[in-house]
């Protein structure tokens, strides 16, 4: 929704309301929204402000003691690929991200042709990590809940 005078109290009475045990990130597509009072709000509930490419402008700072990442397409909306020159430089912010102890998920919704998969391969190598799907083991987790 596009924000007004009662848009920070509307977002944390939704927020208190969800349920617990889950992350949740929050992704706003208005710029009106990157605010440091919608940081401060997202902050109090442990929520992440989603990064992503929709809107030209970084959020105001992280919050929820961890990342959330999207990716909607490189040069088309849901479809395009980005790319190993597009996603070293994330990958690198990714590392650093991760020396300071702190979670990062990454969504690729660029699918349209394909090009999510081939992208989130690309940023797995760029990070230097090997995809293993014999391997991964969810342990009967709920995606998004916390260990």
């Amino acid at each position: 929704p596009r924000f007004d005078v009662d848009a920070l109290p509307r977002l944390d009475a939704f927020l208190r309301a969800l349920p617990g045990g889950v992350r949740y990130a929050v992704e706003f597509r208005e710029p009106g929204w990157y605010l440091d009072e919608t940081c401060a709000v997202l902050d109090a509930h442990g929520v992440a402000f989603c990064e992503h490419d929709l809107v030209p402008m970084s959020p105001p700072r992280l919050t929820g003691g961890f990342r959330y990442l999207r990716f909607h397409g490189a040069g088309a909306r849901y479809g395009g690929r980005y790319g190993p020159g597009a996603l070293d430089p994330v990958a690198r912010d990714l590392l650093r991200t991760r020396r300071r102890g702190m979670d990062a998920y990454v969504f690729f919704n660029n699918d349209i042709g394909g090009h999510a998969v081939h992208d989130a391969l690309t940023l797995r190598r760029a990070l230097g990590e090997a995809m293993c799907l014999d391997t991964l083991q969810l342990d009967g987790q709920k995606p998004g809940a916390t260990p």
